[in-house]
C-alpha cells in the first residue's frame, strides 16, 4: 500500500507494528465506535489463497456492529481476506480509516491451463463514525497515503489531488437501486434485487451509508417487500427494524 521509499524508510516501525498489529486487531475510532478483525484462515484455505483475517466487525457507539463485505465471506472458491500485516490508517480528523483487502478466487482454468488462485488489492474508506465504507479503490491509488494537514489522500510523487476518489460515495443508494430494479425484467431478473444491493456492499452498508429518511424510506420499504418475497428474511428484518428507528425517533 505505501510507496517503496516509504517502505524502506520506516521498515523498522512497519516490522514493529505487524507483531504488535498481530496481536491487537481492535481499533478504537473517536466516538467511541470500533473496528475488530477477526479469525484466521483454516491451514487450507492459507495455502490456497494466503494469510489474512476473514471478518472485520464494525461496531458503533450504540452497540450496533455489522460484519462488512459480509457477502463476500471467503469460501473454498475465494472471497475477501483483509491484511493482517498493516493496520488501518486513520485520517487527520478520526473521520476515515483505510484498510486493505484482496479479493481472491479460484480461476479453472488459470494461465497455466490448471485451476489458480488470483488476487486483486482493494483499498476501500470506511467513514469512522457510521461504519460506511464509502468506496473501494484498487490500483495506484491504493499506494496513497493521508496527508499530515487535513484529509487528504496523497501518492507519494504525485501533485495531483486523488482524494475524491477516495472520500466520495461510489455506490448506488436505495432510491437508485429500487429504480434499477423495477425497471428491468423481473422474469429474467431473478435474485436482480440482491445482486443490486451486494454492489453496494450489502444491505448493512447501505443503510449505514444513508439510514431511512424522508426521501428514501419508501425505496427501502419496496425493497425489504422484494427481499421477503425471494426468502430473505434476514436482510428485509434489518431493514424494517431501520425503518421502524427512524419512525420512532421521528414522533420522539
Amino acid at each position: 500500500m505505501r510507496p517503496l521509499v516509504t517502505k524502506f524508510f520506516l521498515l523498522a516501525i512497519i516490522l514493529g507494528s505487524t507483531i504488535c498489529w498481530a496481536k491487537g486487531n481492535r481499533i478504537s475510532f473517536p466516538g467511541n465506535n470500533s473496528l475488530l478483525f477477526s479469525s484466521f484462515p483454516t491451514d487450507d484455505e492459507k495455502n490456497t489463497f494466503g494469510s489474512g483475517w476473514k471478518i472485520a466487525t464494525y461496531k458503533n457507539k450504540n452497540g450496533e456492529s455489522w460484519d462488512l463485505f459480509k457477502s463476500d465471506a471467503l469460501t473454498p472458491i475465494g472471497g475477501v481476506l483483509f491484511d493482517d500485516a498493516y493496520p488501518p490508517e486513520v485520517s487527520p480528523s478520526g473521520k476515515y480509516a483505510t484498510f486493505l483487502i484482496q479479493r481472491v478466487g479460484v480461476v479453472d482454468p488459470g494461465p497455466s491451463g490448471q485451476a489458480e488462485a488470483q488476487s486483486r488489492e482493494y483499498c476501500p474508506v470506511l467513514e469512522t463514525s457510521t461504519g460506511c465504507i464509502l468506496s473501494n479503490q484498487t490500483g495506484e491509488v491504493c499506494g496513497g497515503a493521508w496527508s499530515n494537514h487535513g484529509d487528504r489522500w496523497m501518492i507519494h510523487g504525485m501533485t495531483e489531488d486523488v482524494s475524491a476518489s477516495m472520500l466520495h460515495y461510489q455506490f448506488s443508494d436505495a432510491n437508485s437501486i429500487w429504480k434499477k430494479f423495477s425497471s428491468a425484467d423481473h422474469k429474467v431478473a431473478g435474485n436482480f434485487i440482491q445482486s443490486l444491493v451486494s454492489e453496494s456492499l450489502g444491505i448493512e452498508n447501505l443503510l449505514a451509508c444513508a439510514p431511512p429518511d424522508e426521501n428514501n424510506i419508501e425505496s427501502y420499504g419496496k425493497i425489504a417487500a422484494e427481499f421477503k418475497s425471494i426468502g430473505n428474511i434476514h436482510d428485509a428484518q434489518i431493514i424494517i427494524n431501520k425503518i421502524k428507528n427512524f419512525i420512532d425517533n421521528k414522533h420522539n
